[in-house]
């Protein structure tokens, strides 16, 4: 199976490590197509967020989605900033440090707490504990908070 996932990855996958590249310069003509991938699916899942938050009481599934939504954008600005594959990483604030953003104090608690959403839901030792303390209330004001970061950060984006 491991040989499968290599063989798609080496000509799907954008991400670098996947590929087996070192994390260098893009070639100028898939600046554009790695910025538009990471905002494509990055838009996507915070529709996706949105929808499972809205309509389901599955909460811990909406706020993986929110990570997987800023996570993308933050990539797309890496991207657009550095001209290199995005880093493989889920580390939200690593990834804002790398994009050189300033952060005020609330955007720090924020992010800090939108990666533990990665973590908790998908390690089960943490996953039990995280669900117990995931409220309708925590979910909708980790989703306002997300949703301006997502702005912020779209704002910084050359369309």
């Amino acid at each position: 199976m491991a040989k499968c996932f290599r063989s798609w990855a080496a000509k799907f996958s954008p991400c670098a490590k996947h590929r087996g590249i070192q994390m260098t310069e893009l070639p100028a003509g898939k600046v554009a197509a790695q910025i538009k991938y990471w905002q494509d699916g990055a838009a996507d899942d915070m529709v996706t967020a949105r929808e499972i938050i809205k309509s389901t009481n599955r909460y811990a599934a909406g706020l993986f989605f929110l990570h997987l939504g800023i996570e993308k954008i933050l990539k797309a600005l890496y991207v657009q900033r550095t001209c290199k594959y995005a880093p493989v990483t889920h580390n939200l604030l690593g990834l804002a440090a790398k994009c050189g953003l300033t952060l005020e104090a609330d955007q720090e608690r924020t992010l800090a707490e939108i990666n533990e959403f990665n973590l908790e839901t998908r390690y089960p030792d943490d996953r039990d504990a995280f669900l117990q303390r995931v409220t309708p209330e925590l979910t909708q004001r980790s989703l306002a908070a997300a949703e301006g970061f997502y702005q912020w950060i779209s704002g910084h984006l050359s369309h």
